[in-house]
């Protein structure tokens, strides 16, 4: 296909990094919240916690992702 560009890695790492930013600035923000949540859990509260930071992270390098390929045209291909 003329004309079409392949995501470089620089977008990969970029939505990773910023992903990551994102999830602990929340998991800071809410770790409270988190505590009081994953309370009753015992040993396995910060498995619980450490759990839903990677989950944050994950979902949101999926977002940053779909934005970015949106923002840049390719969001969908012929």
């Amino acid at each position: 296909m003329e004309g079409v560009e392949g995501v470089r890695p620089f977008e990969h790492y970029a939505c990773a990094v910023g992903s990551l930013v994102i999830a602990v600035v929340l998991g800071a923000l809410l770790y409270p919240l988190l505590v009081s949540l994953t309370w009753s859990l015992g040993i396995l509260a910060t498995t619980a916690i450490v759990a839903t930071v990677v989950l944050v992270w994950g979902l949101g390098w999926i977002g940053l992702e779909l934005l970015w390929e949106w923002r840049a045209g390719r969001w969908q291909r012929p």
